[in-house]
């Protein structure tokens, strides 16, 4: 049987068209992923960039992420407080809220806390009892006579820190080098305050972070009776 030469040729050329084409739709198609995996490399690039900035210059938060600022008291097993061991449980933390009553004239032992609501680096804290809030002045209000580490036992080594207390007679706590608290570690205040005046008294703690513009503000407060 002869064979038709003219539609081999033409079979093989449409084949030949067909890979062609096939490759250039393979070329671009390859193109554009390659593009799409080097447009995603640079936004990555960008968006570590764009946070090492945030985090040199405290700008990843509008505000310090704290949550859950309040007193409580300690296990009474491990630590007991005067004046507080009728409420103290024996081998649980209790939760106290945002307010706490003291005894005029006497010097109490106060234990205070908060959570890291995000992975920051700590770079200061305050407290003190202020003169007004939202309008309301408050007048005689309680001092904090000196600060306590309860919990230390036995120290092997000093975290550097400085501790001043300023003529507005509010503490500061500020950290040379940063400490670096992950998201949910709590931190732990302890204060002596002694109150010669009946009344309930606004006590404001500020904290700050390397990766907040502001400090966390927030209120607690401690009636005298």
């Amino acid at each position: 049987m002869a064979v038709d030469w003219a539609v081999v040729s033409g079979i093989a050329a449409s084949l030949a068209m067909l890979i062609a084409v096939g490759t250039l739709i393979y070329a671009i198609m390859s193109g554009r992923k390659q593009a799409r995996q080097l447009a995603d490399q640079t936004r990555g690039i960008s968006m570590q960039t764009e946070l090492l900035r945030k985090q040199i210059f405290g700008e990843i938060y509008e505000e310090a992420r704290i949550r859950d600022l309040e007193f409580f008291l300690p296990e009474k097993k491990k630590r007991p407080i005067h004046e507080f061991e009728s409420r103290q449980q024996e081998k649980q933390e209790l939760s106290l809220g945002k307010t706490v009553r003291i005894g005029k004239g006497r010097e109490i032992e106060l234990h205070a806390r908060f959570w890291m609501d995000a992975p920051q680096k700590l770079r200061a804290i305050s407290w003190g009892f202020v003169d007004s809030l939202a309008g309301k002045d408050y007048e005689g209000h309680p001092e904090i006579l000196k600060l306590q580490r309860a919990f230390v036992v036995e120290k092997t080594s000093q975290f550097e820190r400085e501790i001043y207390k300023d003529w507005h007679g509010h503490w500061h706590m500020e950290f040379p080098f940063s400490r670096f608290l992950p998201k949910d570690e709590v931190y732990v205040l302890c204060f002596i305050v002694k109150g010669d005046d009946e009344g309930k008294f606004p006590l404001a703690v500020n904290i700050r972070t390397e990766e907040a513009k502001n400090p966390f503000r927030g209120e607690l407060w401690i009636e005298v009776t």
